[in-house]
């Protein structure tokens, strides 16, 4: 690698957005997967895990690893929504910031959170490791992988990859033409410049 080499780029693929079709099949895939009605076993509470998280992605437009690392404590259930703290030792801004997710997730949300309470671990993660409760979950991005591999939606039709965060850039992509620009940065913890380069 030589920064005096033009051939050479060392900007991140980010993952591309997914329309609003594959978002619906994607939620349905993953719902699928879920059942709040059985025991707090590994299989089933990464399945209930990686719905609940995508979707909490999702709405609250916020990166991966700050929704990961998500406590109890960071949730304030209203009739409306669930408004969620991003704390700034999570961020990647290092700023704390709030955002919000709307009541019909934030029931889903509140479920899970009710469901897996039992093994929930001192530090009070959301989505905690399963075998490691004090930890939160080191990554979803594989089973996320698989299955929209299955689904023939992990590549775009110009072959980029589209990881679980790219769910946070088809949010922002959708939000971008809808909402006041400096409300999205706010919530999302970006930059105008970074919308107007990668979202809009």
């Amino acid at each position: 690698y030589s920064k005096r080499n033009p051939a050479i780029s060392t900007h991140k693929q980010r993952g591309a957005a997914y329309t609003k079709e594959e978002i619906k099949t994607i939620f349905q895939v993953l719902r699928r997967r879920t059942d709040f009605d059985a025991e707090v076993k590994q299989e089933q509470y990464y399945a209930n895990l990686l719905y609940v998280y995508a979707l909490t992605l999702f709405f609250s437009v916020g990166r991966t690893g700050e929704i990961r690392q998500l406590k109890v404590s960071d949730i304030t259930f209203n009739d409306k929504e669930a408004v969620i703290s991003i704390r700034s030792e999570t961020s990647k801004i290092k700023k704390e910031r709030k955002t919000a997710i709307p009541s019909d997730a934030a029931d889903v949300l509140r479920r899970f959170i009710d469901w897996s309470e039992e093994l929930r671990g001192k530090h009070g993660y959301i989505f905690f490791c399963h075998d490691h409760p004090i930890k939160p979950v080191a990554t979803v991005n594989q089973t996320f992988k698989k299955l929209m591999i299955s689904e023939g939606l992990y590549e775009n039709e110009n072959g980029t990859l589209r990881s679980i965060s790219s769910l946070r850039n088809s949010a922002l992509t959708i939000l971008s033409g809808k909402v006041e620009q400096a409300f999205l940065c706010a919530v999302a913890g970006t930059s105008a410049r970074m919308l107007r380069q990668h979202y809009f």
